[in-house]
């Protein structure tokens, strides 16, 4: 386990010697949410700990974001740009932030004050990443009684396991703090490959390159409302296919990370991970049509799902029957009640919750 940041050292004369606070830069991105970003920068605003810059970036709002974000003067650096979507947003924010750690922050999501504290606290300058849960709360900020990620978090060096599963337990956007020493070797994320999945990107990278922490406790809380989630199951399959080739582009940004650490990673990396086998099967099952992976079956990846559930190293016994249980119900359920109760929310949602509750 990683040492916690040093609060002093002793010089060549043996003398304590205080050593500075790092600086915590909070970025947070912002597009056409007026309702909520004032909450979320008043919620930096209010961290305990007292080296940090605050930086909102807005991607072309249309609403009254601009005018909020400015009332804020010089509180916080404010930085407007023309809409190109939450990756941009990121590595506008990253391009002129200057703190040794580096929060991404959602503009309808927010911290509690001890956030940054708690993550200094548990840094040190070998540590690529900290991370930490955020409890889920609905529009007017009511708790919904679980927090996100739904599982236990691991912490470490994850090298081995990630280049060999392709993935791990990690944290949402805002749920993480990234060392610079980091973000100077992975930023700016890739526009186009990542577009809606900095998270994914930005956690998967950091872990390539150093040690994470992850702290079990809730740091902030994220929001679910209307404007963030889609509950259309007609939409389900595609935005599964989306997730899908993301694990797959993360294996191409993994694949030279883990040569030049002197790993190897298999052509097929994703087909490791329970989640992608998941997503994959659901998606078959939704649209046989649209499928790209013609050579995939109904048996074939429910049989790959509940061997993948046994191996993956980050499973409890009771999870791995519960994915057992899940993977034959999702293989053997009828076609028509599967199509009315296989939506985005019940498959991207629901289970990762009822499978992380079984977790603690």
């Amino acid at each position: 386990m990683p040492t916690l940041h040093p609060k002093s050292l002793a010089d060549p004369k043996g003398r304590t010697v205080a050593l500075p606070d790092p600086k915590v830069s909070v970025v947070i991105t912002s597009y056409n949410y007026e309702n909520y970003v004032v909450r979320t920068i008043d919620s930096v605003l209010a961290q305990t700990y007292p080296n940090i810059e605050v930086i909102v970036v807005d991607d072309g709002s249309t609403d009254g974001s601009p005018a909020v974000i400015e009332s804020y003067g010089e509180r916080v650096r404010a930085v407007f740009k023309e809409n190109g979507g939450q990756c941009s947003a990121v590595n506008a924010g990253y391009e002129v932030c200057t703190g040794d750690l580096a929060i991404f922050l959602d503009s309808d999501d927010a911290l509690y004050p001890d956030a940054v504290a708690s993550v200094v606290e548990a840094w040190s300058s070998g540590v690529a990443a900290v991370q930490y849960y955020l409890d889920i709360v609905d529009a007017e900020e009511t708790p919904m009684g679980s927090r996100e990620p739904a599982g236990r978090m691991p912490s470490g060096d994850l090298r081995k396991q990630l280049f060999a599963f392709g993935a791990f337990p990690f944290a949402n956007t805002g749920g993480a703090a990234f060392s610079r020493k980091v973000l100077e070797q992975v930023m700016p994320v890739p526009v186009e490959q990542f577009w809606t999945f900095v998270d994914y990107y930005l956690a998967m990278a950091a872990a390539a390159l150093g040690p994470i922490v992850s702290l079990d406790r809730s740091l902030g809380f994220y929001r679910i409302h209307s404007a963030n989630l889609s509950p259309v199951s007609g939409v389900a399959a595609e935005k599964l296919r989306e997730e899908l080739q993301a694990d797959y582009r993360i294996a191409d940004v993994l694949r030279p990370l883990a040569a030049a650490q002197g790993y190897a990673i298999v052509p097929e990396l994703p087909l490791r991970s329970p989640s992608h086998v998941k997503n994959r099967l659901v998606a078959l099952r939704l649209d046989r049509a649209g499928h790209p992976w013609k050579d995939d079956t109904r048996l074939g990846l429910a049989w790959r799902l509940i061997v993948n559930a046994w191996r993956w190293p980050y499973y409890r016994l009771v999870t791995r029957l519960a994915v057992t249980v899940g993977a034959l119900s999702l293989y053997l359920m009828p076609k028509a009640m599967f199509q009315r109760s296989a939506n985005f929310v019940s498959l991207h949602f629901r289970w990762p919750k009822f499978l992380g509750g079984l977790l603690r």
